[in-house]
């Protein structure tokens, strides 16, 4: 009788922690990504989009292992809401059609080169570290895209994205190289020397209506 009630308690145990496992994967795939958020914005607008999510961070991908031996400590890239928020409307160099934004977690984990990422011209402050990539526009034609990023701190092994831009050319004097891909195309060298003449095409300027990036005071991040 007591090993009865024994093997009814391990089955109770066990059911619990399979509803608990398939209650927690539930909740992880219901979360929102930080595309959630880039879409709200292009289809609602800043002021909804920051009712949704003013305050998250999101998960963008995993940091590849290879990445840690160069400084990039953290396990995954992470963005918040804000940073994703202030590119929209601010100028052409961080203003991204929706389909770059969509491209960004799998460049991450291939970038064309690392570099390390000096705020002074004696590169003695490391603000953090850039990562240069090239993503494809609708119209075939590519641009050259970096994000910046910073290692959290406060014990959190995660790389926080500060921002990302188009860049037309690398810094000789704030850009120390650290890694380049084995993999890097005579193209792609091209566009990281700075021959990228139409970094956008006007078909991007289409792709946000000014209401929707307009913002009001009480909105800005």
């Amino acid at each position: 009788m007591a090993q009865n009630q024994a093997e009814v308690e391990d089955v109770d145990t066990e059911v619990e922690a399979t509803a608990e496992e398939t209650e927690t994967e539930q909740s992880e795939a219901s979360k929102p990504t930080f595309i959630d958020a880039v879409r709200t914005i292009y289809e609602k607008g800043k002021g909804v989009a920051s009712k949704l999510f003013g305050m998250k961070f999101f998960d963008v991908a995993e940091t590849p292992e290879f990445m840690k031996q160069y400084g990039l400590r953290g396990d995954k890239f992470t963005i918040r809401y804000g940073v994703i928020s202030r590119h929209f409307g601010k100028d052409k160099d961080h203003d991204f059609p929706i389909g770059i934004w969509e491209q960004i977690p799998e460049a991450l984990k291939n970038p064309l080169l690392i570099t390390k990422y000096f705020s002074d011209d004696s590169r003695k402050v490391q603000k953090g570290y850039r990562i240069y990539t090239d993503l494809r526009l609708e119209d075939g034609s590519y641009i050259t895209v970096c994000a910046e990023v910073k290692n959290s701190g406060k014990n959190l092994e995660i790389n926080a994205i500060n921002t990302i831009f188009g860049r037309q050319t690398i810094s000789s004097t704030h850009d120390e190289i650290v890694y380049e891909s084995p993999k890097i195309t005579p193209e792609q060298k091209s566009l990281l020397n700075g021959n990228n003449p139409h970094q956008y095409t006007k078909a991007q300027e289409s792709d946000i209506s000014e209401d929707k990036v307009s913002d009001t005071s009480s909105n800005k991040q």
